[in-house]
């Protein structure tokens, strides 16, 4: 059986942690072939983002990155050719960085290529962690493994087909021949070779394609707390591990926040057979996440905060086709990504959830309904947080009923859900976030 490693930057700040996650990836290697996905060390990309915007201290800044690299390729040990591949993606980024400094100016696609350098230090740091342990291991970038994408930069979308023949065509035989391929999360590139970015978070989504291109049985997602907690533990006393969770469940879990997985991560799982382990190095308290899922029927409270509300109103707009296609729109063209959108049945008027750093933006968007006769009124309600109850029990009547009860008497706005997501969720002041979420928590998910 094919399984899949990925070790996130949380757990990769030194040459140790490398060498735990390679002793890790050394006992799985005795059952089967491993492919390792490696993230940047914590708070690289950062740096690496900062290095990109910042021309005076980008030396400054790659020199640090390259430090760190450098004493963990020191600590793992492992051949020289190791440190020499090391320096020349080094002299890459400093070249990339050089390039900008004279244009004056950053375009998305050399910015992508700038910020992927934290992900291919580690690469080659986690390669010569492996062979210092006895393995056979080489570092590739996600395109060179085989990952494709068209050229959204920073958010880029895998094309699926082209990539499922390159990756398998790249990785099998290297794991017929007993090598680890160490293949770089977060990067793919597309057809004629630009590297792309799959966005923040991005390692996770590149594990579970890279196993469902390759047919996986299993995916390992190494991080520093292992389980899925039923709530954030920092505000949420009671919060306890999840034993299992299905797909749709944990998708959901990663788009409203509560574990901090790319939002694409479970979509190429849907339908396979492949189960994805939420573990920690050297074992612990695990959340399994397949197709199935399992007990109990509620999981968890999440909570997405900094939010705001804006409001179109008009008596123009019942019947009037058109409007919320046209009002999406002009949110789209200045970049406001839309939370979550609220219409009464009379469709006397729109809300729209916004991030409260884009609330202003899209108030000057949506105005252009009012000029343009859709609307008499647009206007900012006030900041909200979202608390969110997930499980696919929570649609059941009963639920349903249990989280409205508490929620309304704790004064939310607003309860949205939908039949095709397991998830209601509640818009609160940000004064009552925690409580509205402590209490059902406790009351639903323990409860339940």
């Amino acid at each position: 059986m094919i399984r899949v490693a990925k070790f996130g930057g949380s757990i990769l700040t030194s040459g140790g942690d490398y060498l735990r996650a390679a002793e890790e990836v050394r006992k799985l290697h005795e059952h089967g072939g491993v492919i390792v996905v490696v993230s940047a060390m914590k708070g690289v990309t950062d740096k690496l983002i900062e290095a990109a915007s910042s021309p005076g201290s980008a030396e400054r800044i790659i020199e640090e990155v390259y430090e760190s690299y450098s004493r963990a390729l020191e600590e793992v040990g492992g051949a020289p050719r190791f440190s020499e591949d090391l320096y020349r993606e080094y002299t890459n980024l400093a070249s990339a960085l050089w390039a900008v400094r004279v244009l004056g100016e950053v375009s998305p696609r050399a910015r992508d290529y700038i910020v992927s350098f934290g992900e291919r230090f580690s690469s080659i740091v986690m390669a010569a962690a492996l062979e210092s342990l006895g393995l056979k291991a080489v570092s590739l970038t996600g395109r060179e493994a085989g990952i494709v994408t068209d050229d959204r930069f920073g958010e880029a979308n895998p094309i699926y087909r082209v990539s499922r023949d390159l990756t398998r065509k790249t990785l099998l035989p290297l794991l017929g021949d007993g090598v680890v391929p160490v293949v770089t999360g977060f990067i793919g590139g597309t057809l004629d070779g630009a590297v792309t970015l799959l966005g923040r978070g991005g390692s996770d989504f590149s594990a579970t394609l890279l196993a469902s291109y390759l047919d996986a049985g299993e995916v390992l997602i190494y991080t520093v707390t292992g389980a899925v907690m039923s709530g954030d533990p920092r505000k949420i006393p009671y919060a306890r591990p999840v034993d299992r969770m299905n797909f749709s469940e944990a998708a959901e879990v990663a788009r409203l926040g509560l574990r901090k997985f790319h939002p694409r991560t479970f979509e190429p799982l849907i339908g396979s057979g492949v189960r994805v382990r939420i573990t920690r190095v050297g074992g612990g308290s695990e959340t399994v996440i397949d197709g199935v899922g399992g007990p109990p029927p509620v999981k968890a409270v999440t909570v997405y905060e900094d939010l705001a509300m804006v409001v179109v109103e008009g008596k123009t707009l019942p019947g009037r086709i058109g409007a919320l296609a046209k009002a999406a729109g002009l949110l789209a063209g200045r970049g406001v990504n839309i939370v979550s959108i609220v219409q009464p049945p009379s469709e006397t008027s729109m809300v729209f959830v916004v991030e409260s750093g884009q609330a202003e933006e899209a108030l000057e968007a949506l105005e252009g309904l009012r000029r343009e006769g859709y609307a008499s009124n647009v206007y900012k309600e006030g900041h909200v947080s979202s608390v969110s109850v997930v499980g696919e029990g929570v649609i059941s009547p009963g639920m349903m009923s249990r989280v409205h009860e508490i929620a309304l008497g704790e004064g939310a706005k607003v309860v949205v859900w939908s039949p095709a997501s397991p998830s209601i969720s509640v818009l609160v002041e940000p004064r009552l976030t925690w409580k509205v979420a402590n209490l059902l928590h406790d009351e639903v998910v323990l409860g339940g």
